[in-house]
């Protein structure tokens, strides 16, 4: 992405699409994304380097979040079963489930 002075609002340079296993929690998806990350930096460093790269623009409107507390890991019981496993993998490294 092309840095600008906006929080995540630059144009895109590659992307590349990753599949997400159903039971994958956030610890294996960053070390997928970490393993494919060198060759797609690689590539774009390159195109920028040849003038081949034809950035696009971005098309959602950027999310906002706040950074996580430890609160956020208590688990709401009321909830269904599949948001309280995507829960509790989304939040395997930090701040972890509890009840």
């Amino acid at each position: 992405m092309l840095t600008v002075e906006e929080l995540d609002a630059g144009d895109i340079c590659l992307a590349k699409e990753i599949d997400i296993a159903q039971e994958m929690n956030d610890i294996e998806l960053c070390e997928k994304v970490s393993a494919c990350s060198p060759e797609l930096l690689y590539k774009t460093i390159l195109n920028i380097y040849n003038g081949k790269l034809q950035p696009h623009k971005q098309s959602s409107t950027p999310t906002f979040t706040c950074k996580f507390e430890k609160q956020d890991g208590l688990i709401d019981w009321s909830k269904d079963a599949l948001s309280i496993h995507n829960k509790i993998r989304g939040l395997c490294s930090w701040p972890c489930c509890y009840t």
